[in-house]
């Protein structure tokens, strides 16, 4: 200690002095002067980054791109579906859809043997309607019809032969606008039952 004390002098204690705060002051500079332009390209490793460091607000618009984003990373919860434009094959499917409820040609082919409530649908254009039996025959389409032309005519649904003579008339449903009537009548004009073909075409 003794020796130590001898070697303390002014010159020396004032230049350890300097020596210190050079150093703690170039440091303190460091700290609050290094910018993004006095750091080594490529210096910042993942390693050296804060978990959630980064946060939404520091990312430029713009910056992720599709070929940044993992596989399957978005899910169908995260999307505004609002945003997406039609899938091809669903407006495909609406547009057949569309030309099969919006044809302005209906036909129906409609089987109803002697007996009474057993008139059945043969084969018909698409949506098929449906058929009821009442005093005539109700066939039902997909669409109003009230403004279409209606054209029955008595003839079997196939090849087998030929149709009782006679012929058939249709009127409009009241009450529904989708739907007409078809009345077969024998030759003498009163109802009976029996096959016929129907058409209804709409402007």
């Amino acid at each position: 200690m003794k020796q130590i004390r001898k070697r303390l002098t002014y010159a020396n204690v004032m230049s350890s002095l300097a020596v210190f705060l050079i150093l703690g002051g170039a440091t303190a500079f460091a700290a609050t002067k290094i910018g993004a332009n006095q750091l080594k390209a490529n210096s910042v490793k993942t390693g050296k980054i804060v978990k959630e460091a980064v946060t939404s607000g520091k990312i430029k618009n713009g910056a992720i791109t599709t070929n940044k984003l993992a596989n399957d990373a978005v899910t169908g919860a995260k999307a505004n579906e609002s945003t997406f434009s039609q899938v091809p094959s669903a407006k495909t499917a609406e547009s057949a859809n569309v030309a099969a409820t919006t044809s302005n040609v209906l036909w129906a082919v409609v089987k109803d043997s002697a007996g009474g409530g057993n008139a059945t649908l043969v084969r018909s254009s698409q949506p098929a309607p449906t058929v009821t039996e009442v005093v005539g025959v109700v066939v039902t389409f997909s669409r109003n019809v009230t403004g279409c032309a209606w054209l029955a005519t008595r003839g079997l649904p196939g090849a087998e032969g030929a149709e009782t003579p006679g012929f058939a008339e249709v009127n409009g449903v009241a009450g529904n606008a989708n739907a007409v009537e078809v009345r077969v009548r024998d030759d003498a004009g009163t109802i009976d039952d029996g096959n016929f073909h129907l058409a209804v075409i709409c402007p």
